[in-house]
């Protein structure tokens, strides 16, 4: 070998291979010739180990195996080969790279140098036992560098050369570090159960946590609370402050969700503002319930506190939906679904309350669900009809207007009342098809009044708060105007005060737009509501309708009849008219 390799494995501390030819009798030799470095332990040079290998006198193997050897130094992959004994024989630049290892380290090594806690384990023996019958393994290993520093690896083992009846001659091997990808599924597994907004598990891991909690509540005769949480008033806020600032609310009403919990417990944002609490390893179904009401309780009075959100003072409440299993229902899908009805009727009862689900409610909502169908068919078979309750003018007692009510008379004249079907129709959506109905039918009818001679000086439509956040509603308004030929200044549209939260620019500009078009508004139920004066100074109000239920006593309650004087006297003051129903 000459000299010029040998400084070469020397400054390079790592086994050398080169292919060189000899002449003798006039025959040509070649040989493959590696040189190996060895090291005291001080790390001091001390011999140049040198072997060769007789490959006989054909020109053109030699050509190949040069190139072979050189690809296999020069591999980006890390590669090294082994004996039948998972000894190796030979590394390449990338293995060095990748492990800290120089030859001098490894070869004559048993392969569980990769990681020395490994040594004798039971692994490769299941790889070596594996390559008796298969030309090839691979799998994922625990590795560790020279410094002992572990990286997950991706292990790779190829049969080579020749094979006896016995055993393969050796193997090639890869290595190849997959820390990055290790890193790239476990962010992807944290995205597929985790919410990135607030960090807790979301609606997956949630039912997952679930389904195991509740197997082994049944293995062991134990109950569990599901609280299902939903934020009141969270989207006129969120509207109000913003996306960010919704984000920011979310963020801290989590955070003080998980304060009220035990270590056991589990919580998840289930979706947009909704969260779920479950409370398990109660052995009474009194015990699972005094826990879920003292936890909503707690839940109640944390959110119902002022939150910060963008220097701004925020307030939102809770409505608390409870489902206890096994007795409320005895599967995850189930339970989740008996604890949401349960919210719901949290809701309805005035919200900022929790609620224990009862089995009625099934009852009750497959009666909504049915009404609901219904609904669609009766809006398309015309079964929606139109009443007017006249309105007079308190000192001359003519008539001044009609408010229009609608009715559902089913084909056998059973009348459903507004109270079984507006609530669904605005929930369902059906309430924008049915709202634009009542408009041009009532339009139409005043038309036909006018021409008739009767003296009606406008006609009262309710308008709902999906009808009015519709960004095609004005022109909706617009076509039942046109379509009836009818002037807008017969048109009122009365609103509720629900109606003029959220975005207060969005909420003046439409009413702006209506009022320029010379329709009248006014404020529907009002003293029930917010009753905000700024309402009456900043948006084109014309007219104010005292609730019912302070006319009602009049004049047996001193108190309504003083209620009633100041609302009077204050509209009056600013202009407005006053309606009393």
């Amino acid at each position: 070998m000459n000299s010029f390799n040998d400084e070469k494995a020397w400054s390079e501390g790592t086994q050398i291979n080169n292919f060189e030819s000899a002449n003798k009798n006039q025959k040509t030799k070649n040989f493959e010739i590696t040189a190996t470095p060895v090291y005291l332990p001080n790390n001091e040079p001390y011999k140049l180990f040198i072997s060769g290998i007789d490959l006989g006198n054909d020109a053109q193997q030699l050509k190949t195996l040069k190139l072979t050897s050189s690809a296999f130094d020069y591999s980006l992959e890390s590669q090294f080969i082994v004996n039948p004994d998972f000894k190796i024989n030979r590394i390449n630049r990338a293995f060095c790279k990748l492990t800290g290892h120089n030859p001098n380290d490894v070869i004559g090594y048993d392969l569980s140098i990769l990681n020395k806690k490994m040594k004798g384990d039971i692994v490769f023996q299941t790889i070596r036992a594996y390559l008796e019958k298969h030309d090839h393994w691979q799998g994922e290993l625990s590795c560790e560098n020279k410094d002992g520093l572990p990286f997950p690896a991706k292990l790779c083992l190829t049969v080579v050369g020749s094979k006896n009846s016995e055993k393969p001659s050796h193997f090639l091997g890869t290595l190849t570090d997959i820390t990055e990808q290790k890193s790239a599924e476990k962010r992807f597994l944290h995205l597929a159960h985790y919410d990135d907004l607030t960090q807790l598990p979301n609606r997956v891991m949630f039912i997952k946590h679930l389904n195991q909690i509740l197997s082994s509540s049944k293995r062991h005769k134990l109950h569990c609370a599901l609280i299902f949480i939903d934020l009141d008033h969270f989207k006129s806020i969120n509207d109000t402050i913003g996306h960010q600032g919704g984000d920011d609310l979310l963020r801290e009403a989590a955070t003080r969700l998980t304060g009220t919990l035990r270590q056991e417990d589990i919580i998840a944002r289930l979706s947009g503002d909704e969260f779920a609490i479950l409370l398990f390893q109660h052995k009474t179904h009194e015990e699972s319930s005094y826990a879920a009401s003292i936890i909503s309780n707690k839940v109640i009075s944390l959110l119902a506190e002022a939150f910060y959100i963008q220097r701004k003072e925020v307030f939102i409440g809770a409505s608390i939906g409870i489902a206890i299993y096994p007795e409320d229902a005895e599967n995850s899908q189930d339970l989740l679904k008996h604890a949401d009805i349960a919210m719901y009727q949290a809701k309805n009862l005035g919200r900022n309350n929790y609620h224990f689900f009862k089995q009625n409610y099934i009852v009750e909502l497959n009666e909504q669900h049915k009404i609901a169908t219904d609904m669609r068919l009766a809006l398309s078979n015309s079964e929606f009809h139109l009443f007017y309750q006249p309105q007079y003018g308190a000192n001359s007692k003519e008539l001044v207007g009609a408010e229009v009510l609608v009715r559902w008379i089913k084909p056998d004249n059973t009348i459903i009342p507004p109270f079984h079907f507006i609530p669904l129709a605005e929930e369902t959506g059906l309430i924008i098809p049915l709202g634009k109905w009542i408009l041009e039918a009532a339009c139409k009818k005043q038309k036909q009044w006018l021409d008739e001679g009767y003296p009606l000086k406008q006609v009262s439509v309710n308008i709902s708060a999906k009808q009015f956040t519709e960004p095609d509603f004005i022109n909706t308004v617009k076509d039942a105007l046109e379509k009836a030929g009818l002037a807008p200044k017969h048109l009122e549209l009365e609103i509720t005060e629900s109606m003029l939260m959220g975005d207060i620019k969005k909420v003046i500009f439409q009413l702006q737009r209506l009022h320029d078009m010379g329709i009248s508004l006014s404020i529907d139920d009002f003293g029930t509501g917010y009753s905000s004066l700024s309402y009456l100074k900043d948006f084109p109000i014309e007219i104010l309708k005292i609730d019912q239920s302070f006319v009602r006593d009049i004049p047996n309650n001193p108190k309504d009849i003083k209620i009633v004087l100041a609302i009077i006297e204050m509209g009056h003051s600013l202009g407005l008219r006053i309606v009393a129903e």
